[in-house]
């Protein structure tokens, strides 16, 4: 189990907990930061569009920034085994977690519409957020920007994200009632603060 000394990060209460004691006992590199990053995403993922506080959901954006070797790849290939357990049961677990690679704000809007709460795992997130504010940014990139901000405030039971039309009708994109998106990415400090400017 998580040693509970003075240094390390208190376990979440409740089912958020044993989740992160499930992935931080089946990591090879056992970190507190790593499970507790996993478990808090995997909830947002399932439970973002279930509750609500003043009044927005509970997705979440967690970042992850730490050293290369230290076990980062254990929120991904943790949540998958929870995922594929419960799946024998319950086989809609899997709608909740969501692509790994988003090409623009339209095709995450597309997806919203079509599952409007899950959590997609961005491995190496610094090489996307700097292909995503650097100056050469495609529009397609600075689409998905702007998506990822507008999208963050729109989970309240009373709200929603509106439609989007585009010259191509095949970009269109229908209002998304209360979208509760949650991103889990993982970054070297490195990469991560060469992507992040103050106007960020």
């Amino acid at each position: 189990s998580i040693p509970s000394t003075a240094s390390t990060i208190p376990l979440p209460p409740g089912l958020m907990g044993e989740i992160a004691k499930f992935i931080y006992e089946a990591s090879p590199r056992q970190v507190e930061n790593v499970a507790i990053a996993a478990a808090i995403s995997l909830m947002a993922a399932i439970c973002g569009k279930a509750y609500n506080y003043s009044d927005t959901g509970l997705n979440m954006y967690v970042l992850l920034i730490a050293d290369t070797g230290i076990g980062k790849e254990a929120m991904a290939s943790g949540i998958d085994k929870i995922i594929n357990e419960v799946k024998k049961q319950v086989p809609t677990i899997s709608d909740f977690i969501g692509p790994a690679e988003i090409s623009s704000g339209q095709a995450l809007c597309r997806y919203l519409h079509k599952q409007p709460c899950f959590l997609s795992i961005f491995g190496e997130i610094g090489l996307r957020l700097s292909k995503m504010s650097g100056e050469k940014a495609s529009p397609a990139d600075n689409t998905l920007k702007r998506v990822l901000l507008d999208v963050y405030n729109k989970s309240g039971a009373h709200q929603s994200y509106k439609s989007s039309i585009y010259a191509d009708k095949d970009k269109d994109a229908p209002e998304i009632y209360a979208p509760a998106f949650s991103l889990l990415g993982e970054s070297t400090g490195e990469r991560f603060y060469a992507a992040v400017d103050e106007l960020m």
